[in-house]
C-alpha cells in the first residue's frame, strides 16, 4: 500500500496527508488505482498485503475521498508485520488458489526479493522507482490479457468475498452437514447452450482440481460432441451469501446404444465440498436413463492437481474396469443399480 497505492507511509503521515492527487506523483498513484479498479471490474482479484497496523492500513479507504479503490474492491486484505510471502500463502489457502495465480506488485525491492525467494511460484513485477510508470509496468507484463469475459469473471471479486464469509461461518460450525444445510444452496440444471457456451469452454480450459480428465476441448469440439447425440449439462449454484454462477459441467458421448461415456466432468474449486457433484450426477443419471442407456463409463486421468477427485467414481458407485496402462483408470456403472446420492443442493427451475 505505502508508496504503491499512495505516496508516503500512512502510519507516519496519516490517512489525509498521504500523496494522492493534486501533485504529479499523487496523480500517478490515482492513475494506478484506477487501472487496478478496471482490472477488478474485469474479474482480476485484488488482494492487499501491507506491513502496517491493520487500522492504519484500512483508514485511507474509509476517510480519504481521493481514494479510487475501496475495501470492497479487495477479495482479501492483510496488514501486519510478518513476511509478505507468508501473507500471500495464507491468502492463497483462504481463497483456495494456487500460488502460481498471484502477481505481486510492490515499490520496495527488498519486499520483491523476499517474495521471489520464499514463494517462487508468484510472479513479481519490477516497476522501477517512478509511480508514473506503474501502470505501464503492470500492463506490459500481459498477465491479465484475456480474449473474452464471462458473467462469472465480472462478479469474481464479490464471489471471493462471499467465500471468506462462508469460511468464517464454517470455522464456527463443528458439524459439516449442519454447515452445508445452513448455506441454503439452490441450483439450476441447464443444458449447454449458446448462452452459456463461453463459460463452459472457459471452465474446460482452466479447471484443474475437480476435473476427472482435464481434457481441454475447444468450442468446436464441444459442439461436435453435442451434435452427435452427446449430452451436455451445467449447474449454476447460489447460496445465502451469493451467486457462484455456472460452476459445473458434464459432457457425455454415446459409445453404443446401451453405453454412454463421461468425457468431461468438472467443477470450479469454489464449489468443492458442497455436494454439487452429487446433485449433478443424480440429474445426469435421470437424463441417460430416460434416453434408454443401461451403462455409464468414465475415466480418471491423474494429474499433479486433480488428486481431490481420485476416488470420485468409486465413491458414487462405479466399479473399476481396468488401470492397466497406468496413465488412467476406467470405471463402469450399471444404471439400474444406481442409488441416488445425498446432496444438500435443492433444485430450482431444473431443465435437462
Amino acid at each position: 500500500l505505502d508508496n504503491t497505492l499512495w505516496g508516503g507511509v500512512v502510519g507516519e503521515d496519516g490517512p489525509m496527508k498521504i500523496e494522492l492527487g493534486e501533485t504529479p506523483a499523487g496523480e500517478a498513484f490515482r492513475a494506478f488505482q484506477l487501472y487496478l479498479k478496471q482490472l477488478s471490474e474485469r474479474g482480476v482479484l485484488l488482494v492487499a498485503v501491507s506491513k502496517n497496523n491493520p487500522n492504519d492500513a484500512e483508514e485511507p479507504f474509509n476517510v480519504n475521498e481521493d481514494m479510487v479503490l475501496s475495501l470492497d474492491d479487495f477479495a482479501a486484505f492483510r496488514a501486519g508485520w510478518g513476511a509478505k510471502s507468508a501473507a500471500i500463502q495464507a491468502i492463497a489457502e483462504e481463497l483456495n488458489l494456487g500460488l502460481d495465480s498471484f502477481v505481486f506488485f510492490d515499490d520496495n525491492p527488498a519486499e520483491r526479493l523476499e517474495v521471489r525467494t520464499n514463494t517462487p511460484e508468484v510472479e513479481v513485477i519490477e516497476p522501477g522507482p517512478d509511480p508514473a510508470e506503474y501502470v505501464n509496468a503492470l500492463e506490459a507484463s500481459l498477465f491479465f490479457e484475456t480474449i473474452s469475459l464471462t458473467e462469472e469473471d465480472l462478479n469474481r471479486a464479490h464471489d471471493y468475498q462471499a467465500r471468506l464469509k462462508r469460511a468464517a461461518i464454517e470455522s464456527q460450525v463443528g458439524d459439516a452437514d449442519e454447515y452445508l444445510e445452513g448455506l441454503s444452496m439452490t441450483a439450476n440444471l441447464q443444458p449447454v447452450s449458446e448462452q452459456n457456451f463461453p463459460r463452459v469452454v472457459q471452465l474446460i480450459g482452466k479447471t484443474n482440481q475437480f476435473n476427472l480428465t482435464t481434457r481441454r476441448h475447444a468450442e468446436a469440439d464441444v459442439r461436435n460432441m453435442l451434435k452427435n447425440d452427446g449430452i451436455g449439462l451445467t449447474v449454476r449454484l447460489k447460496d445465502r451469501y451469493g451467486d457462484y454462477g455456472l460452476i459445473c459441467v458434464l459432457l457425455a458421448t454415446p459409445m453404443t446404444p446401451e453405453t454412454i461415456e463421461v468425457d468431461t466432468f468438472l467443477m470450479s474449486c469454489r464449489a468443492m465440498n458442497r455436494t454439487v457433484e452429487h446433485f449433478m450426477f443424480n440429474n445426469f443419471i435421470n437424463v441417460v436413463r430416460e434416453k434408454g442407456y443401461e451403462r455409464v463409463v468414465g475415466s480418471y486421468i491423474p494429474t499433479e492437481k486433480n488428486q481431490p477427485v481420485a476416488e470420485l467414481y468409486p465413491s458414487i458407485g462405479f466399479s473399476m474396469i481396468n488401470d492397466s496402462d497406468g496413465a488412467s483408470e476406467r470405471y463402469s456403472l450399471d444404471i439400474a443399480a444406481y442409488a441416488p446420492l445425498t446432496t444438500r443442493v435443492a433444485p430450482v427451475d431444473t431443465v435437462a
